[in-house]
């Protein structure tokens, strides 16, 4: 649950970055593209906030020490610098998490919630009194839809033609509209929406703001879906229409925008008074398509799609994708060690003056599961069949396979154990005495693993405790600073 509220916060993110890249595309390119493409490119980003374009993620190559990004360091004796983060910050963040994705959860709820009721009474409100239209009316819709579609009803409370409910879709029209001129268009108007679901995409606009209620840009783009969707609309209705039929249809929009029509939309979108928005509307009614609007218009798409897909990307990789690997993670079960104290020396369970590390100790995003989980010990890449040394003498207390880590070995130095994870197979057994440098298996991927490596976990009195506080190392690249 708690991964959930890093990955809002990633879509959220990313979102807001495509609207911004969407407006200025639409206002660079203006009426010169169809009000159609405008509403699409819209409705990609409003997709785009409810749907995680995952990245790449951990590649095999990345496992074999192949792509960039790794920790590369030089065995030798050096200053150890890998210092834990006392724990008592590490909760602090462990109990900070919890109590904003209760916070998250409680605030799309209610939005959701107060959203719900609002319409239901709106609904109640607008369908009191109503009753199916004439049989003159009824000829027309069906005349207008060429199949069975919406219910008609005249309701004495709507003040213009409306189209309501998703699942149950039904048209309303004030009583009074019944025989006027200029029904035909409207009824055209309000088919236009139920053909192409438009009411599902307010639904999904409203979702999209209760779960990023804490961001201005989720209600912002409510408006913005809706202004863009009433230009479609226009669009679509007067495409084969003649000129005077288009300022019939425009005369009829002001008249009911004044109410001087049917009766005042006080509040209704699409008959929204403000003035800017009926320019635009007035405008989009009457001019005609420009000349390059294809073309401009398969531009703006491309570009719009490209963004989206990188801030996909991007937002897939916010909580710690590791297809590049991220900073060094706080370490949850570990005190860091004081290099004043006597502490036992661990060499290099594979043998090389230089190697490669693809995750350290602490927290990383798994390239399996891809949640965000404790990592207990270091990621050593090499070869599959590499040798697996023991890093000091000791006893074997255990091998085994588990799900997770695969086949181990786990070895026993006093107060220190040691335990070789992803083994391909094992060369020694429980109660066999080893001596610093032997062998005692070989590198594999018998685990929940992306590729060849070995795991290696160090345990200090039984707790788990990061392995370069135990081994002599230089930091060579690219991700130490």
């Amino acid at each position: 649950m708690d991964d959930l509220l890093v990955q809002v916060a990633a879509l959220s993110a990313a979102g807001t970055a495509l609207m911004g890249f969407t407006a200025l595309v639409c206002r660079f390119a203006g009426s010169r593209i169809s009000r159609r493409t405008a509403y699409l490119l819209w409705i990609l980003v409003l997709a785009r906030l409810l749907c995680p374009l995952w990245s790449p993620g951990f590649s095999k190559a990345a496992a074999e020490g192949e792509a960039q990004g790794l920790w590369t360091l030089r065995t030798g004796p050096v200053s150890q610098l890998a210092q834990a983060i006392p724990q008592e910050a590490a909760q602090v963040g462990e109990m900070l998490l919890p109590m904003l994705t209760a916070l998250w959860a409680l605030g799309a709820a209610a939005v959701l919630l107060v959203r719900w009721a609002s319409y239901r009474a709106l609904k109640g409100r607008l369908l009191a009194g109503a009753v199916p239209a004439g049989e003159d009316t009824q000829r027309l819709l069906e005349q207008l839809t060429q199949s069975r579609g919406p219910a008609i009803l005249c309701a004495p409370r709507v003040p213009a033609p409306m189209l309501m409910g998703a699942v149950r879709p039904v048209i309303l029209i004030p009583p009074q509209a019944e025989g006027q001129a200029g029904l035909e268009d409207m009824l055209a108007h309000e088919l236009v929406h139920w053909r192409r679901k438009d009411l599902w995409v307010k639904w999904a606009a409203v979702l999209a703001a209760a779960v990023h209620w804490f961001n201005p840009a989720a209600w912002w783009l409510i408006a913005r879906l809706d202004r863009a969707c009433e230009l479609a609309c226009d669009e679509a209705v007067v495409r084969a229409w003649p000129p005077q039929r288009r300022a019939r249809y425009g005369k009829l929009i002001l008249a009911l925008a004044s109410g001087e029509g049917w009766g005042r939309p006080e509040g209704l979108a699409g008959f929204s008074p403000r003035k800017g928005q009926l320019k635009e509307r007035l405008i989009c009614i009457m001019k005609e398509q420009h000349p390059l609007s294809r073309r401009l218009s398969l531009g703006a798409a491309v570009a719009v799609v490209g963004a989206a897909l990188v801030l996909g990307v991007y937002a897939g990789e916010l909580p710690g994708q590791l297809s590049v690997q991220p900073e060094p993670s706080v370490p949850e079960v570990t005190q860091p060690v004081s290099h004043t104290q006597e502490t036992l020396e661990l060499a290099w369970p594979i043998a090389g003056e230089e190697l490669t590390l693809s995750t350290l100790f602490g927290g990383r995003v798994h390239p399996v599961t891809g949640k965000i989980s404790r990592h207990d010990g270091l990621d050593i890449v090499a070869q599959e069949g590499t040798p697996v040394l023991a890093c000091a003498a000791g006893e074997v207390t255990q091998t085994g396979f588990d799900a997770e880590k695969g086949n181990y070995i786990e070895i026993s130095h006093g107060s220190l154990s040691t335990r070789y994870c992803q083994l391909e197979d094992a060369a020694v057994a429980a109660g066999d005495q080893v001596t610093a440098g032997a062998e005692i298996g070989t590198v594999g991927s018998t685990g929940a693993s992306t590729g060849a490596h070995l795991h290696l976990e160090v345990y200090q009195d039984g707790v788990l405790t990061d392995p370069l506080n135990f081994l002599s190392w230089e930091p060579l690249g690219n991700n130490w600073s």
